[in-house]
């Protein structure tokens, strides 16, 4: 893993280096015998740092959150996240305009369910994003953000 970390910050990288670095992290972050070594490598922070909605590469995007997405169900992530103002970055991801990333973000919302992130996830213009969300034709959207709701028993209309 840490082979893929230093090549990753390497200047002569092509896009499709990079994704298929993303992606392979985002792979590994399906083993919970991996996460202290994501934590203590930053990769937590790599994901986060690529998730944004102006990163100009949709793949990479689409990998890093669902990488990030694949580690939450650990506890320690899921404090590193909320710690770290990852819930600020997933937030803004909301209006990406990739839906894989949109279901992957709502995906990791749903397993941040804490006191902490309630507070956050149940102000207006979150609650007015998911209806938005629910409204546009696709069933995947409208299913991922019905749990999220009814996580955070949230008021559907």
């Amino acid at each position: 893993m840490f082979v893929y970390i230093r090549y990753f910050h390497s200047p002569h990288l092509t896009s499709a280096e990079k994704e298929q670095i993303i992606a392979n992290l985002a792979n590994f972050a399906y083993d919970p015998i991996n996460y202290e070594h994501f934590r203590r490598l930053n990769i937590l922070d790599l994901f986060l740092d690529h998730i944004t909605p102006d990163q100009s590469n949709d793949k990479i995007a689409k990998f890093a959150v669902a990488g990030l997405c694949n580690c939450m169900c650990d506890p320690a992530n899921q404090q590193y996240i909320l710690e770290n103002d990852g819930l600020a970055v997933l937030l803004v991801c909301l209006t990406h305009s990739n839906e894989d990333v949109i279901t992957y973000v709502i995906t990791t919302l749903i397993y941040l369910n804490s006191e902490q992130s309630r507070q956050v996830l149940s102000q207006q213009n979150i609650l007015d994003r998911m209806r938005y969300l629910r409204t546009l034709p696709s069933n995947r959207l409208q299913n991922i953000t019905q749990i999220f709701m009814d996580t955070y028993k949230l008021q559907q209309s």
